[in-house]
């Protein structure tokens, strides 16, 4: 983030958010940042820094039931993972999986 000023460039923020170089450029919609690169996207909230440190603590305390789901996968056998996957992959009625309102998983399996 930069200081829309045109006499200087001064750098508000920044943040590192792939390991490898992101060709497209990011878009930004009702206040969050989306950007992708060949294997990932993400999406980053921008809130006023008075309000970061809450909205942090906030996203720690509440995990997506789909980011529960994959902790347990991780933490399941190598033979259970295989049935775990299997069993959600074939309970999803829609792709990709809509978890709310402001929650979707783009899912790739192969």
């Amino acid at each position: 983030m930069v200081k829309a000023d045109p006499s200087q460039y001064q750098e508000k923020s920044t943040i590192q958010i792939f390991e490898d170089l992101a060709w497209t450029h990011p878009s930004f919609y009702r206040g969050q940042i989306y950007a992708r690169n060949y294997g990932q996207i993400a999406c980053i909230d921008i809130v006023d820094e008075s309000k970061s440190t809450n909205v942090q603590a906030k996203a720690k305390a509440q995990k997506s039931k789909f980011q529960q789901w994959v902790d347990s996968v991780e933490k399941s056998s190598k033979i259970e993972r295989a049935t775990l996957i299997d069993e959600f992959m074939s309970q999803q009625n829609t792709f990709p999986v809509i978890e709310s309102n402001n929650i979707v998983h783009f899912i790739y399996r192969g």
